[in-house]
């Protein structure tokens, strides 16, 4: 079920590439409880793995831009 990424989710994930780095897949699976317990939404690892993949691409830039 595809489940599009909120600002607020996005913005979460950016201050947890500052706290942790570079996010790789076994990290992401380490983050998982953080990333519930921050945003309340549940997202798998491999999920959160792509999400920052994509977010350091740039893919995300026009909704972190948005008001």
């Amino acid at each position: 079920m595809y489940r599009p990424y909120s600002k607020f989710e996005l913005i979460t994930l950016q201050k947890m590439k500052k706290k942790y780095g570079n996010i790789n897949y076994y990290l992401a699976a380490e983050i998982e409880a953080e990333y519930f317990a921050e945003t309340g939404i549940h997202r798998a690892s491999g999920a959160l793995y792509m999400a920052s993949w994509r977010l350091e691409k740039g893919y995300y830039d026009h909704l972190l831009k948005s008001a």
